[in-house]
């Protein structure tokens, strides 16, 4: 799929920066994938912070998985809002639109409508994300090594490395 890679991942919140793992090269949005990004409490991020209302207080990598495939149009037609294409939505069902990989590896934020993000969701200095698997059940054939935080010109940034299998 990809080659070894390292990367000093910049914050999101200042720069938009990310990284998507697709699980097939189909060159769309529309399809499933991975989203790394490197959270920070700073900016927008960092208004009310401390109250516990679903904004972490500290630095680290969030995981997005998502399965935006396209629906098929004679669903999206008979749909109310036609500007429902994707197949999946995060309403209560199993199978959604828009997940978060949780560094603590519970699945709260998938099983609680009103759950939020917090600092036990991100994944930190030193850790590693693997083990991620696709909604067909089959693994993700990357992990990643998270290394050191750093701020670099004013603009934290998280230094990782994506291994292929």
């Amino acid at each position: 799929m990809g080659t070894d890679s390292s990367y000093a991942l910049r914050s999101f919140e200042k720069t938009g920066d990310s990284i998507i793992i697709s699980k097939e090269n189909k060159n769309t949005f529309f399809a499933e994938y991975y989203i790394i990004e490197f959270y920070t409490p700073t900016g927008v991020n960092e208004y009310k912070k401390d109250d516990g209302c679903g904004i972490p207080s500290e630095p680290g990598i969030v995981v997005w998985h998502v399965s935006a495939e396209l629906d098929t149009m004679s669903r999206i037609t008979s749909r109310e809002n036609v500007w429902d294409i994707t197949r999946y939505d995060n309403g209560r069902t199993e199978h959604k639109l828009l997940t978060i990989a949780c560094a603590d590896g519970s699945t709260d934020i998938d099983e609680d409508y009103y759950y939020v993000l917090g600092n036990k969701d991100l994944y930190h200095e030193n850790s590693v994300i693997s083990g991620l698997e696709w909604y067909d059940g089959t693994k993700a054939d990357f992990s990643i090594s998270v290394g050191t935080f750093s701020e670099v010109d004013g603009v934290e940034q998280a230094s990782l490395e994506i291994h292929f299998n």
